[in-house]
Parts: C-alpha cells; sequence; structure tokens
C-alpha cells in the first residue's frame, strides 16, 4: 500500500525537521485516467491514484500540500508562505521520485532558475509524451494562440515568437495609415507622460 507507505514517511519526515505541516492534510484517491497527459494516466485499467491538491501518485493517492493564511500580518503570511515551500521543497526532494508524484498542471510553478527548470523538463519527460504533445500543439495550435508563459519554458519548446504572426495576420491587415496615427498617439502619450 503505497499510498500509507507515502503518509507514514511524510509524518517521519514532518516530525525529524520539526516542521509545521499544512493542515488538513488530505489524501484523496482517485481511478485512472485515459489520457497521456493527466498525472493519473495509466494503461492499467485498475490502477488506483492517491491524490493532494498538489500531487498525484500511483497507488491511486493524492496527498493534498495546501497552505491557508489565516492572518492579514505582512510578517506572518511571509513566515507561513516560507514555512509551506521549505515543506513542499523538502517533501519533493525526499518522497515525490521515490513514490512516482507530480504535481497537478494547474499548481506547476516555472523555475527561475535554468538548472532546477531543465530539471523539471527532464522530470516530466521521464512520464509524459512530452514530443508528442509539443507536436500536437505546434500542430492544432501553429499560432500559440493558446500558448503561454508556463507551457512554452515547461515543454522545452522552442518556436519562434508570436510576433511575426501578429505583424502578418493583424497590423498589415489594416490601412497604414491607421498604424501611423496610432503610432503618433502613442509617442505624443509617452513624452507627454515624461514632460
Amino acid at each position: 500500500m503505497k499510498d500509507l507507505e507515502f503518509i507514514e514517511e511524510l509524518k517521519q519526515l514532518i516530525e525529524k525537521e520539526e516542521m509545521p505541516p499544512p493542515a488538513p492534510m488530505e489524501q484523496r484517491w482517485t481511478a485512472c485516467s485515459q489520457s497521456s497527459m493527466s498525472p493519473a494516466s495509466s494503461s492499467a485499467e485498475d490502477d488506483i491514484f492517491s491524490w493532494e491538491v498538489q500531487v498525484y501518485f500511483p497507488c491511486s493517492k493524492l496527498v493534498g500540500i495546501i497552505m491557508h493564511l489565516p492572518t492579514t500580518v505582512a510578517r506572518q503570511r511571509k513566515e507561513i508562505t516560507d514555512e509551506f515551500f521549505h515543506y513542499r521543497h523538502l517533501t519533493q526532494a525526499e518522497l515525490w521520485d521515490k513514490y512516482s508524484a507530480y504535481k497537478l498542471w494547474a499548481k506547476i510553478e516555472v523555475p527561475k532558475d535554468k538548472d532546477e527548470l531543465a530539471a523539471l523538463q527532464a522530470r516530466l519527460r521521464k512520464r509524459f509524451p512530452v514530443d508528442a504533445y509539443n507536436k500536437a500543439r505546434k500542430e492544432l495550435d501553429p499560432n500559440r494562440i493558446l500558448s503561454n508563459n508556463m507551457l512554452d519554458p515547461i515543454f522545452g519548446n522552442k518556436w519562434k515568437s508570436i510576433l511575426p504572426w501578429l505583424v502578418s495576420h493583424f497590423i498589415l491587415s489594416y490601412p497604414f495609415y491607421f498604424w501611423i496615427h496610432h503610432m503618433y498617439c502613442l509617442l505624443v502619450n509617452l513624452l507627454g507622460a515624461s514632460a
């Protein structure tokens, strides 16, 4: 029962590090998904996944990591947030690989550090069909309308900027004088704001 082992190890880690754990600690179970990009994807129909609000892992369990901010005092909120991220980073380093735990897509943050980003990309490639996903994105959304600043770095896309598309499909479709007029207005506003 990997789900119970995970919780037991998590409890031991919290006690060893004397960390205040997020409360409540949720653990939920779900059936597998047929979607290959789901954190609960599996080809075995009877697989169960456990999950928490932030991470999924096989054995049908999810253990939730939730941070509550019960105060409006800025210093206290920062202390709670710092402790929460310490807890999350420690559990990630100690438990996630061992239990094949992955964050929900909506909870992933793009690391600012290049090495951390490369490690995240490599980890996602182990679990998900990233190349097939990128190929589908390129075919179905060639102009990157549905892209954003999280998807591109996480999935390692090296697509060209959307700016050439905007120029060719939007700017050039309007009369030239329209753009000259708007550039003039923009310059007047910028110069007026700086005066």
